[in-house]
């Protein structure tokens, strides 16, 4: 019977962090009530954070939220926008 490949570990990033002595004691807290490292400690709040934050849609979509049907127009513009677009500029270069 053959073994199996072996998987190199996923790459681990150290992060350094100062901490005022309440934050300090937050973390501590956490680490005992919970019986997690600071490691696991970490990775659950920005996991957590992110989570809130984030959630399920990218930001950068809450701008283009705000602008979607906001306009009037053509309904279908977005259909004939290079028909649109080029009837637009030959009638701005014939003046």
């Amino acid at each position: 019977m053959s073994k199996a490949p072996k998987r190199k570990p996923a790459p681990t990033f150290r992060v350094n962090a100062r901490l005022d002595s309440a934050t300090h004691a937050q973390l501590v807290a956490l680490e005992q009530s919970t019986e997690l490292s600071t490691t696991d400690v970490v990775k659950e709040a920005l996991r957590r954070m992110h989570a809130e934050l984030v959630g399920e849609r990218a930001p950068s979509t809450d701008a283009l939220d705000r602008l979607v049907g906001r306009y009037a127009g053509p309904r279908d513009l977005s259909e004939k926008t290079k028909v649109t677009l080029t009837a637009s500029l030959t009638k701005k270069h014939r003046r």
